[in-house]
C-alpha cells in the first residue's frame, strides 16, 4: 500500500459516505496491524489502564497527575486513579464520548457526546462532579456531534465545537454555555469543515479552535467575533493546545506534521515533522518548552519547543494513538489509542 493509502484524509472519507469510511477504517487497521505489531513497549511507560471496550477518543488529566479522564466509542467516560493504576468510575452517555476535559482544580469535567454516522444522538455537553461522579447538567443546543470541550477560566462557562456525521448536514459552530444555570451564551461560526479541538486563555476571553477545514481561528469570547485565521497545514487539524497565557499553541494535522503559533504574531514559528502517520492530538506544557503528539502510527512523540528537537518516541500502543494530554509541569504524558487503552508514560 503506497502512501496515500496508508493515510486516507477525511474528506475522501465523506465523499465515500458511512460505508466507504468503514472500509477505509478496516485498510488503516490492517496496515496498522502489518506495520506495527512487533513494536516493543517503551520504558518510559508508567501504567496501561485497561477497561474500555471500544476506540478512546480523548483523554485529560488533573495538573497534578493524579486523575485521568478518558472518552469512548463505548459510550462511556472513566475515571482513572493514575498512581494505583484502577478505575475510579464509569460516565455513562447515550452516543459515543468524542471530548473531554478536567477543570484547573481537578473537581469537575466535561464530556461532549455524538455519533459518528448517523442514528441517535443527544450532541449534548454534560458537566460532571469528577470528586462524587454525579452528573451536574447537561447542556443541548448543537445540531451535530461535540467534538471539543474546554472549560472557560475564571469565568464558569465551558466552550463546545461540534460536526457532523457522515450524510447530514453538519453543526461546524462552536458554543459557549453558562455552567451555573447551562443557558446557552453565544453561538460562534466560522469554520466551514467540522471543528476538532477548543482551548481558552486563563483570561477568559481569548480562545482558539482547530477544524477539519485545515484552520486554526482565534476567538473573542467577550464578543463571539472571529479576531483571526491562521493558515498553514495542508490538511484538516485535529488536535489543538494553547498555553494558559495565551501566547503559544500547538496543533495536530493529518498532514503528519505538528506546527508551534506564536499567537500575538499570528503565525507559525516552527513546523515538527517525524510522524508517518497523520497526526490525531497535541499537548503543550504550560510554560510552552514542551509539548508531545500522538498520531495514527501509534506513537507519541515528545518534542522540544526551543531547540525544535525530538526528544523522544514512546511506543507500545497497538493502533492509533486519538488523544494525548501532558501534566502542568511537563513531566507525564498520557496517551488513549484505538487499541482500548490509556497509557501513562514518564516524560521527565
Amino acid at each position: 500500500m503506497d502512501s496515500e493509502g496508508k493515510h486516507l484524509s477525511r474528506r475522501k472519507l465523506l465523499q465515500t459516505g458511512a460505508a466507504g469510511a468503514a472500509l477505509s477504517a478496516a485498510a488503516v487497521g490492517a496496515y496498522f496491524s502489518a506495520s506495527t505489531s512487533q513494536t516493543p513497549a517503551d520504558e518510559r511507560l508508567l501504567k496501561s489502564l485497561s477497561g474500555h471496550n471500544g476506540y478512546i477518543w480523548r483523554v485529560a488529566m488533573t495538573p497534578d497527575a493524579r486523575r485521568a479522564l478518558s472518552g469512548a466509542a463505548d459510550r462511556t467516560a472513566k475515571v482513572w486513579d493514575l498512581e494505583a493504576g484502577e478505575l475510579l468510575a464509569s460516565f455513562e452517555h447515550e452516543s459515543v464520548v468524542q471530548s473531554v476535559a478536567i477543570s484547573a482544580d481537578g473537581k469537575r469535567a466535561l464530556t461532549g457526546e455524538g455519533q459518528v454516522v448517523s442514528g441517535s444522538s443527544d450532541n449534548a455537553v454534560r458537566l460532571w462532579d469528577l470528586e462524587t461522579g454525579q452528573p451536574l447538567l447537561t447542556m443541548k443546543g448543537h445540531t451535530g456531534p461535540v467534538k471539543a470541550v474546554t472549560f472557560v477560566p475564571g469565568r464558569n462557562l465551558a466552550l463546545s465545537g461540534a460536526g457532523g456525521t457522515y450524510g447530514t448536514e453538519a453543526d461546524n459552530s462552536l458554543r459557549l454555555w453558562d455552567l451555573e444555570t447551562g443557558a446557552e451564551l453565544q453561538v460562534l461560526r466560522g469554520h466551514t469543515d467540522w471543528p476538532q479541538d477548543v482551548c481558552a486563555a486563563a483570561d477568559g476571553v481569548r480562545a482558539i479552535s482547530s477544524a477539519l477545514d485545515g484552520t486554526l481561528r482565534l476567538w473573542d469570547l467577550s464578543t463571539g467575533r472571529n479576531t483571526g485565521i491562521l493558515e498553514g497545514h495542508s490538511d484538516a487539524v485535529w488536535g489543538l493546545s494553547m498555553t494558559p497565557d495565551g501566547r503559544w499553541a500547538v496543533s495536530a494535522s493529518w498532514d503528519k506534521t505538528m506546527k508551534l503559533w506564536d499567537l500575538r504574531q499570528g503565525r507559525a514559528v516552527k513546523t515538527f515533522r517525524g510522524h508517518t502517520g497523520g497526526l490525531r492530538d497535541a499537548a503543550i506544557s504550560v510554560d510552552g518548552r514542551r509539548a508531545v503528539s500522538g498520531a495514527l502510527d501509534g506513537t507519541v512523540r515528545v518534542w522540544d519547543l526551543e531547540a525544535g528537537d525530538h526528544i523522544a518516541t514512546l511506543r507500545g500502543h497497538r493502533n492509533e494513538v486519538r488523544g494525548v494530554a501532558l501534566s502542568a509541569d511537563g513531566l507525564h504524558t498520557l496517551s488513549g489509542s484505538e487499541d482500548y487503552t490509556v497509557r501513562l508514560w514518564d516524560t521527565s
